[in-house]
């Protein structure tokens, strides 16, 4: 369901449930001064209803006063997915998410398959470059917000305080680290990431502004899909040559979570030949 909320200075369309925005148009005060009136250009409003692949899947619910989305709901019909991503099944997944809750993966699934086919990545490599990541990133199939750990943290210490002034993360004040830890499918981390990839899916920065939407689960698998796509050239060179230590480096910086990444990979590869 997608739906509409106003402030004071602008009229935002929303995005399903999520405190999210697709679009949104400048609100003016009415002259008069009447807090219960508001001028604004209806020229863009209606683009949103007729533009081509038009945000607007069906219903809109309006709450005035509070932003909260009304009870009409709008159930989008699932994706068609490409002859590849079809044989990627939930069945098929499970097997290589053996200890993830099923009810994850029948959330989830869809989301991943469908953001990857979106960018142009719906081929056999591209998705089990995609599920190898989640599998070494996070194992439980869902979004999830970075552990304290030593790699982040002091003991005695703030919170991610190792992140703070991290130059190659684009951190440079306290509390960068806590702000822009790791976050969704693909443990999106650093104020430098969070800025890009803002500005390639919504050519704005509201990732930065608020970090927490990468936990959303459609934010989640469009970063894990746009992520992939920016450094296809590396992992799809890496596979190649079956490197797989250079695969997950194209994604993490690191070797993290390799020896899940491979197991899972080469599972996949097994299970959908």
């Amino acid at each position: 369901m997608t739906w509409l909320k106003l402030t004071e200075t602008e009229l935002f369309l929303m995005e399903g449930g999520t405190n999210q925005f697709l679009d949104k148009v400048a609100v003016d005060p009415n002259s008069s001064g009447s807090p219960n009136e508001f001028q604004l250009d209806l020229t863009e409003v209606k683009k949103w209803m007729t533009r081509g692949n038009p945000p607007i899947p069906g219903v809109m619910a309006i709450e005035w006063q509070t932003g909260v989305p009304a009870t009409t709901q709008f159930v989008p019909p699932t994706p068609t997915l490409g002859v590849a991503a079809s044989k990627f099944t939930e069945d098929i997944v499970k097997q290589i998410f053996f200890d993830a809750p099923r009810g994850n993966i029948r959330k989830y699934l869809p989301k991943v398959l469908h953001y990857l086919e979106t960018v142009g990545l719906g081929d056999r490599e591209a998705i089990l470059m995609a599920l190898a990541t989640i599998r070494a990133e996070t194992a439980g199939f869902e979004p999830i917000s970075e552990f304290i750990s030593r790699f982040n943290t002091v003991d005695g210490e703030n919170p991610f305080a190792l992140y703070d002034f991290r130059g190659d993360l684009g951190n440079g004040a306290f509390g960068d680290g806590a702000r822009f830890k790791g976050r969704g499918f693909v443990q999106l981390t650093g104020k430098f990431n969070y800025t890009k990839f803002s500005k390639i899916i919504y050519n704005d920065d509201r990732l930065v502004q608020v970090p927490d939407l990468a936990n959303d689960p459609d934010v989640a698998a469009k970063l894990l899909a746009q992520f992939l796509k920016v450094n296809e050239n590396c992992w799809r060179s890496a596979l190649r040559d079956n490197d797989f230590v250079a695969a997950r480096k194209c994604v993490n910086g690191g070797t993290h979570g390799l020896s899940n990444f491979q197991t899972a990979f080469l599972k996949g590869k097994e299970l959908v030949p």
